[in-house]
This record gives structure tokens, C-alpha cells and sequence, in this order.
């Protein structure tokens, strides 16, 4: 039993330190003015991430939606002062809707699943804000099959 525990404790170790050596790329998403949305593309690999950044301002809500090149790629996103993601696509899909319009900076995160992470596959994506005025939040997350 101690030497299942103590092959236990290795293999956790062993992950963790495999995980010393990833990056986080941080971006901050921009709006131009006169649109409602932007898209950024990019590529990922093992244990690395992005995480891109994007306001939102009165009356607007934040929709997200990751076009992945592999199933390893995943999507999370944090909503402001959340300690745990709003969002996780493994059980919503790739389309993120917020649930209210408030002047909010959101957090979206790009990682490969860790079959994927662990296999050293890559994932190319693009990724699409939106803002959505906040009396279209609710046709949006229908639209979207969020309710």
C-alpha cells in the first residue's frame, strides 16, 4: 500500500515539474471603434496557454467563440473576481455568452486538453469576441444554444 502511495506521489510530482517549463501569453484584446467584434488566431502547444483580456463597458456583455484546428484545444473563461473559470468548453462547447451586461473585464484562456498537453500535440485557433448590448444577451445565448 505505501509503495502505491509513494508511485502515486512520484507520477503527480513528475507532472507538476513537467509543467515548470510552460508559458502564458498574455494579450489584450481591442474592439476598434465602430465594430462589435475582433478575432485573434494563434497556435499553442503542450502545457503552454494564452490568455487574452477584453473589457467590456456599460450596457455591453462579453460572447467568446474558439474555432479549434484540433479537439485538444480548450476554452475557459473567467468572469471578474472569479476564482474558478464561469466557463470550461469540456462541458459547455466552444460558445461562451455572459450572463449579464456590466462594465466587466473578462479573461478567456486557450490550452490543450492534457491528453493533448502530455502527447505534445499543437492547436492552431481563432478566437472571436464579441460585444453584445446588453438587451441582446439573452437572444444571443438562444442563438447559441445557451439556455
Amino acid at each position: 500500500m505505501q509503495l502505491l502511495a509513494v508511485g502515486s506521489a512520484m507520477a503527480l510530482l513528475m507532472e507538476v515539474l513537467s509543467h515548470a517549463g510552460a508559458t502564458v501569453r498574455i494579450e489584450t484584446v481591442h474592439v476598434l471603434r465602430g465594430e462589435t467584434s475582433a478575432t485573434v488566431s494563434g497556435r499553442i502547444g503542450g502545457y503552454d496557454s494564452a490568455q487574452y483580456i477584453i473589457g467590456a463597458g456599460a450596457g455591453q456583455a462579453v460572447a467568446v467563440r474558439l474555432s479549434p484546428q484540433s479537439e485538444a484545444c480548450a476554452l475557459r473563461v473567467w468572469t471578474p473576481g472569479a476564482d474558478d473559470p464561469e466557463f470550461i468548453d469540456a462541458r459547455s462547447g466552444n460558445d461562451y455568452v455572459a450572463r449579464d451586461a456590466r462594465p466587466a473585464i473578462y479573461t478567456a484562456q486557450i490550452h490543450l486538453t492534457r491528453g493533448g498537453a502530455r502527447r505534445g500535440e499543437t492547436c492552431a485557433y481563432d478566437l472571436t469576441f464579441e460585444l453584445i448590448d446588453g438587451a441582446d444577451v439573452l437572444a444571443k445565448a438562444k442563438e447559441r444554444g445557451r439556455l
